[in-house]
Formats: structure tokens, C-alpha cells, sequence
């Protein structure tokens, strides 16, 4: 049986649009579509992606970027080649600077072009924010996360956009049946760049120093980027090294494992589309603490799932920590309303449906 073949193009390194990828491919679960991925980046695919298209099946080329800044020719030639050779009835792009060039192509190698956009707006350069504004004419779908990510950027948003979040495994991302450590343990899953700010979570947890807890806490760090040894070098600053662990990538089991292990999820961030790492643990039911930024505040109802702190505000941060802490009733509404809210929005069910409306 022939199933129409669906390429998805990404970035090489790590983010948050690999996670989107895969779960869209895991949505599929009666596959329905042929999936590949192209990667395309200066950085090296991680061991983790290509172990999980190996798991799922999915046929996978790497596109290396050879310089920073525009697609160069010899890049050009290469995605083009794999996708005349491949014949993708659709080519998902969820890297928009790509587009152009993909969209001048798209009739003469008969495939149809939907973009999704991932990068926070406001965090976007000036060319970005142009490039959004022309994707839904030189594309033939486009898809964002939320209509407050579509609004900023359409006051009448074109017919051939969608509003689609992304979907999470729900399953896999569950509450922990036993959670015997002694330990109040704090976590964040996220790519270790500038957009991130670890420095608050740093700043907090010294805060903390003089409560009763103190010697029962510790902060797990997952992730990479190039910011991680600036963010240990200021740990040991503060003398924090036996509170605080960087512990690298993880594949999403040990995604999952790690967010089951927690009191408390927080996320300190200067802005977010949708967060993947905040929809994982709303699922798995922790109370969420969370930067009052743009992409966050519309994920995030306060004192219903989370609670949200000013942006840089390590003594606020540190003070609804110790809130949470000390709040049982508090603690146990937002662990349960947490888990309903992953349910009810961020199913990978729920997403594939909205998928299909356009893969058609």
C-alpha cells in the first residue's frame, strides 16, 4: 500500500523542534505517511536523534551548514538533490530561513510546502520578523504553535495559516507511581543558550540558604549548549556545587524518568513559543514555576498550573519556591490541574487529527 511520504526538515543541533519532529511522526501511530528527515545545520546531529530514527524508522540525511549565515550553494544542491530523489509528496519545514528557496522549487519538484513556525517572536532579528510576515504567500500552509504567537504577527490572519500546538506523549509522560526520595529536588529540561536564564535558578537556589529544607534540596540541569560552562563556572561561584547538577542530554525516556524524580519543575526563560519541557512536566503533574514571559504566560494559568515569577527576580522566585513548599493544598491543585491540562490539550491523538486536516 502506498503511503504519500512526508519529509520534515529541521535543525541539526539541539532544540525544541526535534522533540515537535519526532512527536508528530509517533502521532502517526497507524502510519498513515512515509516519514524522513532532513537536518540541516552547523552542528553535528546529536547520537540521541539518530537513535530515535532508528526506532521509529525514519529515514534520515544530514545536510552540514558550512559557514553561519545564508544557505550556500553546494547546501542548496544537497537538500535539493535528496528531495527530487525522494519525491515527498509534502516538505515540512520547520526552519523558516530556508523557505525561499524551498518555495521557488516547490512546482518544479511537485511537493507541497507547509511551514511551521517555532522561534518566539519577540526574541526574533529584524529579517525574521519580515520573513514571517511573506511565509503564508510563498508557502502553501503554515502552521504556529498558538493564536497568540499568530496574532502578533497577523491582525487578520491569512486563510492558509493554522493553529496547531504541539503534541506530547502523554503516556511516557506520566505521574511517577513511587516517589520515595528524601530529597526536594528542582529541575529544567532546556537547550543551554542565551535565550534561557539559568542565572536566576542559580540566584534562587542561594536564596534559599537560610531555610529549614535547604539541606534536602538539589537542582538538576538537563540539556547542552554553548552557555552550559558559563552557568557551572557561576555555580561554583556561589559555592553551590553539591546543590546543583548539570547533567547533560538526555533521550526522552530519561527526559521523562528525570521529571518524575522532582518536587518541582521550574523554567526560567526571556521568552517561549510553546515549551516543550513545560507541556512534559504539566504531564507527568508537578507544580510548575515559570518566567512571566511572553509564550509562558499564555501556557501557564496562575494558581491553576503554575505560578509564574518576573522575569530575572530571583528573590520572587525563591519566595513562591518556598510557597509551593510550604502550601500542601496549593501543591496538590497544581499537580492535579497540571496533568488534566496536558490531557485535555497536548495529546499526540489531538494533535495528529489537526495533521491530518492539512496532509490531505
Amino acid at each position: 500500500m502506498h503511503h504519500p511520504k512526508v519529509l520534515q526538515i529541521i535543525y541539526s543541533g539541539l532544540g525544541g523542534q526535534t522533540t515537535v519532529a519526532f512527536n508528530l511522526v509517533k502521532s502517526d501511530a497507524l502510519r498513515q505517511f512515509s516519514w524522513s528527515i532532513l537536518f540541516y545545520g552547523i552542528e553535528e546531529v546529536p547520537t540521541q536523534y539518530l537513535d530515535a530514527c532508528n526506532e521509529l524508522s525514519i529515514e534520515y540525511i544530514f545536510v552540514k551548514k558550512e559557514m553561519a549565515g545564508g544557505l550556500g550553494i553546494k547546501e542548496q544542491k544537497n537538500i535539493l538533490e535528496y528531495i527530487c530523489r525522494t519525491k515527498p509528496k509534502y516538505v515540512l519545514c520547520h526552519l523558516p530561513p530556508i523557505v525561499p528557496m524551498l518555495s521557488f522549487f516547490r512546482q518544479k519538484c511537485g511537493y507541497t510546502l507547509i511551514v511551521m513556525e517555532h522561534h518566539a517572536n519577540h526574541l526574533k532579528r529584524r529579517i525574521d520578523k519580515l520573513l514571517s510576515k511573506i511565509l503564508p504567500k510563498i508557502s502553501n500552509q503554515v502552521i504556529y504553535l498558538s493564536h497568540e504567537y499568530r496574532a502578533t504577527i497577523f491582525k487578520n490572519p491569512p486563510k492558509n495559516t493554522h493553529i496547531i500546538p504541539s503534541g506530547i506523549d502523554t503516556n511516557l509522560f506520566s505521574p511517577a507511581e513511587n516517589n520515595t526520595t528524601e530529597k526536594i529536588r528542582f529541575g529544567m529540561v532546556a537547550r543551554l543558550v542565551e535565550t534561557k536564564d539559568i542565572s536566576t535558578l542559580l540566584r534562587a537556589m542561594n536564596l534559599l540558604r537560610d531555610t529549614s529544607f535547604f539541606s534536602q534540596i538539589e537542582l538538576l540541569i538537563a540539556g547542552d549548549g554553548p552557555l552550559r560552562q558559563q552557568w557551572e563556572n557561576e555555580t561554583n561561584l556561589l559555592n553551590l556545587r553539591s546543590k546543583v547538577r548539570f547533567v547533560g542530554m538526555l533521550r526522552e525516556r530519561e527526559v521523562a524518568k528525570l521529571l518524575q524524580s522532582l518536587s518541582i519543575y521550574l523554567h526560567s526563560s526571556y521568552g517561549e513559543t510553546l515549551s516543550t519541557a513545560i507541556m512534559q512536566a504539566m504531564a507527568v503533574g508537578l507544580p510548575i514555576i515559570a518566567s512571566n514571559v511572553k509564550g509562558i504566560k499564555e501556557q501557564i494559568v496562575p494558581e491553576k498550573t503554575g505560578l509564574l515569577f518576573t522575569l530575572e527576580n530571583a528573590e520572587e522566585l525563591a519566595h513562591k519556591i518556598n510557597r509551593v513548599l510550604s502550601d500542601k493544598n496549593l501543591n496538590n491543585t497544581l499537580c492535579q490541574q497540571t496533568r488534566e491540562e496536558a490531557l485535555q490539550k497536548y495529546s499526540l491523538d489531538s494533535m495528529f487529527e489537526k495533521y491530518l486536516q492539512i496532509l490531505s
